[in-house]
């Protein structure tokens, strides 16, 4: 089941998103995201929250600022609910979806592909050494 996120799942957001990155805590203030209009937060509950995505929203632009699925529940389509719930629920036709992806994390980089994402850049040095694509989507 997809859903919003609650201030109740602040503690399971934050122990997987230090899967994600170390200093996820300290880069993503998720409390304050959770009482701010400007975000969404979704999360993915099976027998407890196993994914999330964050998500700022400016008008028509929506930015995927983190995706994680929790390494036991990858390969179950999770990724592709959270990002159809935030398409079916959110956007309107026309809306833009934006995201940066490491380019050698090729798993996520097939998955935006599928979803219909498009590469339209490349920010050098964007995760230390390693380099970014920049991907958009625009909703039909």
């Amino acid at each position: 089941m997809i859903r919003e996120s609650k201030l109740e799942d602040l503690t399971k957001i934050n122990e997987l998103g230090m899967k994600l990155i170390p200093n996820f805590i300290a880069t993503y203030n998720i409390k304050d995201y959770l009482t701010n209009d400007k975000y969404i937060i979704l999360v993915s509950v099976v027998d407890n929250i196993n994914a999330f995505l964050i998500v700022l929203k400016n008008i028509d632009t929506y930015e995927i600022e983190a995706i994680y699925v929790d390494t036991n529940s990858r390969r179950k389509g999770i990724a592709t609910k959270l990002l159809n719930y935030l398409e079916d629920h959110y956007l309107n036709k026309n809306d833009v979806i934006l995201l940066e992806v490491a380019v050698n994390n090729e798993n996520a980089i097939k998955l935006y592909k599928k979803f219909g994402f498009n590469i339209i850049n490349t920010r050098h040095k964007y995760y230390k050494d390693i380099d970014a694509y920049v991907m958009k989507k625009v909703k039909e």
